[in-house]
C-alpha cells in the first residue's frame, strides 16, 4: 500500500534577535563548560577521580578510624595510556611549523 506524500505543514513562532543570541550563548556556554554546566561539573569530578582526592562522591563515611584513602586506579590508567594517546601528535620535526603569508 502507498502512502501519499504530505507535506508536513508545521510552523514555528519567529524567533527574534534576543531569542537567538540567548539560544547561541546557552549552546556556547554549555559546550565549552561554563561554570554551573553539566560538562563543567563532571570535569571536577574527574579532576578529583584523577587526584584521588577524598571529596565529593570518593568523601569516607563519617565514621570513627574510617580511612580517607583513595586508590589511584584513574590515574594510573590514564598515564598507562598517554604514550600511545600521544604518539600520533609527536614528529621528528618540530611539533607545529607555520608559513608566513605575508610580513607582519
Amino acid at each position: 500500500m502507498a502512502y501519499a506524500s504530505k507535506k508536513a505543514s508545521i510552523k514555528h513562532a519567529k524567533m527574534t534577535d534576543g531569542d537567538i543570541e540567548v539560544t547561541c550563548r546557552n549552546a556556547l556556554e554549555n559546550s565549552l563548560g561554563g561554570p554551573g554546566s553539566e560538562i563543567s561539573q563532571l570535569r571536577v569530578r574527574n579532576l578529583e577521580y584523577y587526584n584521588a582526592e577524598p571529596t565529593g562522591e570518593l568523601a569516607p563515611p563519617e565514621i570513627d578510624d574510617r580511612s580517607d584513602f583513595v586508590a589511584t586506579d584513574v590515574a594510573d590508567t590514564v598515564e598507562a595510556m598517554l604514550p600511545q594517546i600521544m604518539k600520533p601528535f609527536v614528529t621528528d620535526d618540530e611539533a607545529v611549523e607555520f608559513q608566513a603569508r605575508r610580513p607582519g
